[in-house]
Formats: C-alpha cells, sequence, structure tokens
C-alpha cells in the first residue's frame, strides 16, 4: 500500500468533487421564473385559436399533391425517354392531386422538405407515406385540451389537460417519450418566463411546445412542428383564465 496522501490533498480532492456536484446539479436543474403567471386554471377560446384539424388537413393534402405531381412527371419523363436497352420504361400514376386549399399555417418549405425526402429514395416515385394516417398523427400531435391546468413548482412544471393525467416536467431534463407520432428524446426548459419543450423525433421530426402569456394576461400555448413530408406548422392556442369556482 502506497503512502496516505496529506491533509493538505484530501481536501483538495474534496473541495473538487463538491464543485462538480454542483456544477452538475446547475446544468440539470432550472429554477422557476420570478413571476408564476402561468400557475393557476384556464379554459380554451376556440373563437381566438387556430384550427388544428384545417391546417393540418391543409399541409397534407399540399403535400399529398406535391407527390402526385411528382409521379406524374416521372410517368411523363418515362414514356417519352429512349430506351436503348429495349425493356419497357417504368411508369408511374399520372393522377393530378388537388392542393386541398390555402396553405394556412403551412411553410413554404414544406416543398422542399417533401422533394428531399423523395429525392432519398431515389427513383422510386411510387412509395410514399401513408397520408391518412399522416393527418391522424399530426391532428393528434398538434391537438389540445378544452381545459388546462399548470402547476408550477420549485423543482418541476405539472401541465394536465381534460381529464388525462398530469404530466411532470424538470426543466433541463432529458426523457425519451412514445406517442402515436414516434419515439422521442424530449428536454424541457425555462426561456424566460415561458415554458418550452422541445422533442426530437427518430424520424427527423421536430417538435417545440412553448407556454407563455401575452400582454393582456392570457395563456398562449404555441406548437412549432417541422415535420419531414409537410414541413412546417405552427398552431397557436389561447387560453382565458379560469376565476376560482368557475
Amino acid at each position: 500500500m502506497g503512502p496516505a496522501a496529506p491533509p493538505e490533498r484530501w481536501r483538495s480532492l474534496v473541495a473538487a468533487a463538491l464543485c462538480s456536484a454542483l456544477l452538475a446539479a446547475c446544468a440539470t436543474t432550472q429554477a422557476p421564473p420570478d413571476s408564476g403567471g402561468l400557475d393557476g386554471q384556464w379554459r380554451l377560446n376556440a373563437a381566438a385559436s387556430d384550427n388544428v384539424a384545417l391546417m393540418v388537413s391543409q399541409a397534407v393534402s399540399k403535400a399529398e399533391a406535391k407527390l402526385r405531381k411528382r409521379r406524374g412527371g416521372s410517368a411523363r419523363r418515362g414514356s417519352g425517354s429512349a430506351n436503348p436497352g429495349g425493356s419497357a420504361p417504368g411508369a408511374g400514376s399520372t393522377g393530378a392531386g388537388n392542393s386541398g386549399g390555402t396553405d394556412s399555417g403551412a411553410d413554404s418549405g414544406a416543398d422542399e422538405d417533401l422533394d428531399t425526402a423523395t429525392d432519398a429514395l431515389g427513383d422510386t416515385t411510387l412509395i410514399g407515406p401513408d397520408f391518412q394516417e399522416l393527418r391522424d398523427h399530426l391532428t393528434d400531435t398538434l391537438g389540445t385540451s378544452t381545459r388546462l391546468s399548470v402547476a408550477v413548482k420549485p423543482g418541476d412544471v405539472e401541465v394536465q389537460g381534460d381529464d388525462l393525467p398530469p404530466r411532470d416536467y424538470q426543466p433541463g431534463e432529458r426523457i425519451t417519450r412514445y406517442d402515436e407520432y414516434g419515439t422521442a428524446t424530449l428536454t424541457s426548459r425555462w426561456d424566460g418566463s415561458a415554458f418550452e419543450l422541445r422533442e426530437r423525433y427518430t424520424s427527423g421530426a421536430r417538435l417545440v411546445e412553448r407556454y407563455d402569456l401575452d400582454t393582456t394576461g392570457t395563456l398562449v400555448y404555441t406548437r412549432i412542428l417541422q415535420d419531414p413530408t409537410v414541413g412546417k406548422l405552427t398552431v397557436k392556442s389561447v387560453y382565458n383564465r379560469v376565476s376560482a369556482g368557475g
């Protein structure tokens, strides 16, 4: 056995260990903001909020129409090109898509995202997502509750919608979440007086959920989704505070 370390050395090691533990705690836990304005019971103001189902339907219809247009273009190129090898050229669907209305809430980058995702498949243009399933999953993911309860605590934030079980989030913590949209790594944090959830899905999708108060004291729940197929969707829901006994 080697010689024992001198007392000064032990004191230095203990001090270094304590500092490391303190820094780790600071890195994983954020203190709540001074204002507890998010605390309380909230009721959805549907008239002032975005129509999630309509926005999702329009975005998915646009993505589907874009894919159909690409299929038609591929079929026309195949039927009109020379084929020195003598084999029959591949033919795709020539159906024309319907844009599904105005592009409310859908980012213009949706086309580029769809192009990138389709190009990754090479020339197999007949392969595409299940758009009805995608529409259902996006509606569920971006949907919201009629009533919302938010409780800001010293170590975490509890959010509960309608009669669903409450969800506890510890700012700075990283967790894995499973839902109908897929598997995601979720982190939560305070951004000033706003509380944010950031989710990165294994599919490549990204979702930011933000709870914030506007200048009138109403709660604005914003979802910013970047989906590999439909592109970017930003949806806002407005909540009015419910008075005691209301």
